[in-house]
């Protein structure tokens, strides 16, 4: 219960401290207003049937060029709130003050961020929707898309509220870094582990050759075991998050 009532103050005090989330928000939807526009451009069914292949090609390209720029956008926004503004650098945060212990703080800061970050992502969702329904892709991707955009948000806000408790002086200000670029190393290598990446090369060649939900199925079968992969990717997620947890638990009780 303390980690829910400290996760409703720090999503309210980050909308409060926050005011230039606009400008990004604009950035996570425009790309995907300009993808979901790109079959506009066929003023007839005729014109589509004449030159339906290149239409669905586009769309798919508007569809991954859209998604990817929205999670840029949305990773980068729930990222920077682990950066405290300057003018706030050396003021008590009210947390500091309360009697709780570090990991419940840890928690209530990653649950807060989580939801102010989760809030923008849920105003792009029809966009992005859109996206993926003129598409040539199948349905399902869009609920595979969101349990991944999920799982990136809470990694970031985990990140971002390990970010906020951490001392930045000397080697512990470069660790942001190093944990970032470890944890895309070991998600390539499970990818790799668990996918066959010349299938997965060939399948994606294919479907973008001649978009149709069928050209994506050998795409999904490159996949070895696809419970694997998701008990592996978990476990990844788990210790990270356990470290971010641990590490800011003993950093709030040493001061």
């Amino acid at each position: 219960m303390h980690s829910l009532a400290l996760a409703r103050y720090r999503f309210l005090t980050t909308i409060r401290q926050r005011r230039w989330v606009a400008p990004v928000l604009t950035v996570a939807l425009f790309p995907s207003l300009v993808g979901g526009g790109g079959l506009t451009l066929f003023k007839s069914d005729l014109e589509f049937a004449w030159d339906a292949p290149e239409a669905l090609k586009s769309a798919a390209l508007g569809m991954l060029f859209g998604w990817a720029i929205h999670l840029i956008a949305i990773s980068t926004l729930g990222w920077s709130l682990g950066i405290a503004p300057r003018e706030q650098t050396h003021q008590i945060d009210l947390l500091d003050t309360a009697p709780i212990s570090g990991r419940t703080q840890f928690f209530g800061d990653t649950l807060g961020i989580f939801a102010f970050v989760f809030a923008m992502h849920i105003c792009c969702v029809p966009v992005l929707a859109e996206l993926v329904a003129i598409s040539p892709f199948p349905p399902i991707l869009f609920l595979w898309l969101e349990i991944a955009t999920i799982a990136l948000l809470l990694m970031v806000s985990a990140a971002a509220a390990w970010s906020l408790r951490t001392d930045r002086s000397g080697w512990r200000q470069k660790r942001s870094t190093v944990n970032a670029l470890l944890f895309l190393i070991l998600f390539v290598g499970v990818v790799t582990v668990t996918t066959r990446i010349d299938d997965f090369y060939f399948g994606m060649a294919g479907f973008f050759e001649k978009p149709s939900p069928q050209r994506w199925q050998p795409v999904m079968a490159s996949i070895v075991s696809m419970p694997l992969l998701l008990i592996l990717l978990l476990a990844l997620y788990g210790s990270f998050i356990a470290f971010f947890a641990a590490d800011t638990a003993r950093t709030i009780e040493k001061t």
